[in-house]
């Protein structure tokens, strides 16, 4: 399963719930996991710093 099916699967529950509680979770930690890949890994940051030096 990619993350967006698992964010439209997640999307689809309703907030009302635990488990809609739980999905709105999960959705929000996908969304920060994709923007600390778009960054890239932690030795690519370090390599970028170290060049900017």
């Amino acid at each position: 399963m990619t993350e967006k099916e698992a964010m439209r699967m997640l999307g689809d529950t309703t907030l009302c719930t635990p488990l809609g509680q739980a999905a709105f979770v999960g959705i929000k930690a996908i969304k920060e996991i994709q923007q600390y890949r778009a960054i890239g890994t932690v030795e690519e940051c370090r390599e970028a710093m170290e060049r900017q030096k």
